[in-house]
């Protein structure tokens, strides 16, 4: 079951307010641990922010990720993936760092150093 948008305390907590007609870009903000313990719950939030027909951008925050495994990066990948099927962008909200980053040099998707070495893949980069 996803997090309920209320709940501050889940490792996923969605902004606290929905994109009105004018505003078509909704970020998501995942904390604490970015496991496979989550990864059920992260994957439905996400595919329903892509589902909104009023979603035509999806910022994802990291940055107060604690945790982070191969499996969330697998499901951040597939999310950027799937908008881009769906003619929507998904973008890192900053560029990978933290957590986030030393997960990317440890699977091989990134150089360590950062961007000072150059991410493999821009999206890393918040591009």
């Amino acid at each position: 079951m996803p997090p309920d948008l209320a709940d501050t305390s889940s490792s996923l907590v969605r902004a606290p307010t929905p994109p009105t007609p004018t505003d078509s870009t909704r970020t998501l903000v995942f904390r604490g641990p970015c496991t496979i313990a989550q990864a059920e719950a992260m994957r439905e939030t996400l595919l329903e922010a892509l589902a909104d027909p009023s979603v035509t951008r999806l910022d994802l925050a990291c940055e107060e990720a604690t945790e982070v495994d191969l499996t969330f990066l697998q499901i951040l990948i597939a999310a950027r993936r799937s908008g881009e099927n769906a003619g929507k962008g998904v973008f890192l909200k900053t560029p990978a760092q933290g957590v986030l980053a030393r997960a990317l040099v440890s699977a091989g998707l990134a150089h360590p150093g950062g961007m000072d070495h150059g991410w493999l893949n821009p999206f890393w980069a918040g591009e």
